[in-house]
């Protein structure tokens, strides 16, 4: 199968079942981030937690579709066009709306999933919040200027094919960092 072919299936897929394929697509990259946190960076003292991962599955396949609708607001806010101005605005309202939102989401959710309760999340907050999102400062203001000279229905690809790196770091930051730091 060629290239142009599967880019034709992709490109179909997204068209007709775009939230659904953002759903997989986000979930299955966010797992992996974790997968490779836990195999190549976290020393390998214990096996490799499947149910963590699926946490990370879960919270990706809700993440994508919300990306993707984020993305298309955005759009209808500020413009659709591909200029030099007005990525800077997209990118600005993303990293000053969505990634903080987004994060709090994301430390919430996971927290909740491993049982934790409101405490945990403060906890969790205090110690990873403002580390996270001045590291997500460093990456995806960059990353953004690219993101919003794609067309709509690729830039959660896009994203996530970065986010693979994010993600890993993700992974060992709220999990092997937190553990090391108990210890």
């Amino acid at each position: 199968m060629t290239i142009a072919r599967i880019y034709g299936i992709y490109k179909t897929l997204l068209t007709t079942h775009t939230y659904k394929v953002q759903a997989v697509q986000t979930g299955i990259l966010l797992g992996m981030g974790d997968l490779i946190s836990q195999s190549l960076i976290e020393p390998n003292e214990t096996p490799i937690d499947y149910r963590r991962t699926l946490r990370f599955v879960v919270i990706g396949t809700v993440i994508g579709p919300t990306i993707h609708k984020w993305y298309t607001i955005i759009d209808k806010v500020v413009g659709k066009q591909q200029d030099f101005k007005t990525v800077i605005k997209k990118t600005t309202l993303d990293q000053l709306a969505m990634a903080p939102a987004m994060l709090g989401a994301f430390l919430t959710s996971i927290t909740l999933m491993e049982g934790g309760g409101i405490e945990d999340i403060r906890n969790r907050f205090k110690k990873d919040y403002f580390a996270i999102l001045t590291n997500n400062y460093k990456v995806w203001p960059a990353v953004q200027l690219i993101t919003f000279r794609l067309p709509v229905d690729f830039r959660v690809l896009f994203v996530q094919i970065v986010a693979l790196g994010w993600n890993t770091y993700l992974a060992w930051r709220i999990n092997y960092c937190n553990k090391k730091n108990k210890q």
